[in-house]
């Protein structure tokens, strides 16, 4: 069963695989075919197609940061601590710190990895 089940996934998979690269040729080509013609909309016989720019924005934390020292402003900029993790390997290989003491504060992720590939022949 475990037999059949991995090659029906092989397969299906190198097909969606495929199918997965044409659907993105076509939407690249899209948006470049409608960018070019400046259109935002568009229509198929069967479909329709809106091609939009969408535009975000945030800030550069430490040009911010530099901009927002010069002003001056109080309660602004916080003081955020954190953990030198050079200095703490340097701490624990000098003896200064007793690494098993840390061990509570470590978290370990494990993740179950399926790679399915065809037999070369």
């Amino acid at each position: 069963m475990l037999k059949t089940i991995i090659d029906r996934y092989g397969k299906e998979k190198a097909e969606l695989d495929a199918q997965k690269k044409i659907v993105d040729e076509d939407n690249a080509k899209i948006k470049e075919l409608m960018t070019a013609d400046n259109l935002e909309n568009a229509i198929g016989d069967e479909f329709k197609a809106t091609c939009k720019t969408i535009v975000s924005e945030n800030f550069n934390e430490d040009k911010l940061l530099v901009v927002l020292k010069k002003m001056n402003v109080p309660g602004v900029i916080k003081t955020k601590e954190y953990v030198d993790m050079e200095e703490l390997e340097n701490a624990i290989y000098n003896g200064e710190i007793d690494a098993t003491k840390l061990a509570s504060c470590k978290e370990r992720k494990e993740t179950l990895r399926l790679t399915v590939s065809r037999i070369k022949k």
